[in-house]
């Protein structure tokens, strides 16, 4: 449900199976942001945004507590922790 002080919208899905939804809020706002940055208005971003997580979270295989970015090609925050610290590495 979305209220841009005049009028009610609202961005109706299917429900999601919670197990696989970890990180989501995070993709969520992140994806609003990028849709912004990109001069998408506020309501397109949050459609397209919305349609990218409900994506992610479907094709997700929901195990190790996957977040839904890491199944759509994001590396985690270990794999890069682990290639700064280790500058000299093959």
């Amino acid at each position: 449900m979305f209220f841009d002080g005049q009028e009610f919208c609202e961005f109706a899905a299917k429900v999601q199976p919670s197990g696989k939804s970890h990180g989501s809020g995070c993709a969520f706002s992140a994806a609003i942001t990028a849709g912004l940055a990109n001069r998408m208005t506020l309501l397109d971003a949050i459609d397209q945004a919305k349609q990218l997580v409900n994506m992610a979270i479907q094709y997700s295989d929901g195990q190790g507590g996957a977040r839904p970015g890491e199944r759509s090609g994001v590396r985690g925050k270990e794999e890069v922790v682990t290639q700064v610290s280790s500058p000299g590495a093959p």
